[in-house]
């Protein structure tokens, strides 16, 4: 199976890991996949057994020499879906227990985390949020009422005024 066509980001994962901590390529790697693993490995660094993404910060970082000094953030790679969700969780709900918004829930868990997907994975779960569809309901209500709407079991009516 080509590396070029990957999809699988477990095996992406496992195949970066082992390539950085021992050097070598999987089992029928071709030229083309050896590049792309090579490619891919700057990306990554490992420190105690665990993968992380190196994030480029400039704004950190000290030019010495024509040199970028000390301006990476490592953010852990995480592979388990069940991690993912508990992440997001501790990130979402504040410690005041108040729900955070999609970006500011994204920003915290961009700062120490980082798995394929993980936009698109917040922004869906920030959709499926029961206090954000509350809130939302809650807010739609009170338009409502102050359009002087009723809401009955047959559906809304306006009220004459």
């Amino acid at each position: 199976k080509s590396m070029e066509g990957a999809e699988d980001e477990h095996e992406v994962y496992d195949v970066t890991l082992n390539y950085i901590t021992s050097g070598c390529y999987p089992v029928g790697a071709t030229k083309q996949d050896k590049c792309i693993i090579r490619k891919r490995s700057k990306q990554y660094r490992v420190q105690d057994g665990q993968l992380y993404r190196v994030i480029r910060e400039t704004s950190k970082s000290v030019d010495i020499g024509g040199k970028s000094i000390g301006g990476d953030a490592l953010c852990l790679y995480i592979k388990d879906a069940k991690t993912r969700r508990q992440i997001f969780d501790g990130c979402h709900i504040g410690p005041a227990g108040n729900h955070e918004g999609r970006d500011r829930t994204l920003m915290k868990i961009a700062q120490k985390y980082f798995w394929p997907g993980l936009t698109k994975e917040v922004k869906n779960w920030g959709k499926h949020c029961y206090y954000l569809i509350c809130v939302y309901s809650f807010r739609f209500l009170c338009v409502l009422i102050r359009c002087n709407f009723v809401i009955t079991v047959k559906g809304l009516i306006k009220k004459e005024v």
